[in-house]
């Protein structure tokens, strides 16, 4: 039988010199595709015009990212910068982030490589805000200000909340 020359899966015409997998959704191009395929899947999945719900995986890291957030506030009331606690907590920081990249990459397909991870974790600060930009276009320009605006206002209220308090 000879192969497709289109994936029977998303529909996307495949190159001459083919892989064992489609390059744009990973399926075999020489198995028939079980259920609903290319517009039909998106329109079975996502019946409206609304964008698909958040993840879970995405509500996790916002709540550990804002909570780093509301902690880094806390050192810096607490006057404990440049101690092993700030350090700890950079740390955690870019695990997180790093985390949060991996996890967010193997979803869409396209995981990082092994090589790349370690990477990843050191540079978390520049690595994960590039990647954010680069899967997800322009809209990632925009999510990237957004949550480091947040993460911003979050902790300096949670320091100045946290001053007050410890003032009186």
């Amino acid at each position: 039988m000879p192969a497709p020359d289109h994936c029977p899966h998303c529909g996307v015409e495949l190159p001459a010199v083919r892989d064992a997998f489609c390059p744009e959704c990973g399926e075999r191009p020489d198995e028939p595709p079980v259920g609903p395929t290319g517009e039909a899947m998106a329109v079975a999945r996502f019946p409206s015009d609304r964008p698909p719900p958040l993840p879970l995986r995405d509500w996790l890291f916002l709540a550990a990212f804002y909570t780093l957030a509301v902690l880094a506030g806390l050192v810096t009331a607490t006057g404990r910068e440049g101690t092993r606690l700030e350090l700890l907590l950079r740390a955690t920081s870019a695990f997180v982030l790093a985390l949060w990249a991996f996890a967010d990459a193997a979803a869409r397909g396209r995981p990082i490589p092994r090589l790349a991870k370690p990477w990843f974790v050191l540079l978390a600060g520049a690595a994960v805000p590039l990647y954010v930009v680069w899967s997800r276009g322009w809209a990632g320009v925009v999510y990237t200000l957004m949550h480091a605006v947040g993460f911003f206002v979050v902790s300096w209220g949670a320091a100045n909340v946290i001053d007050g308090l410890l003032a009186g």
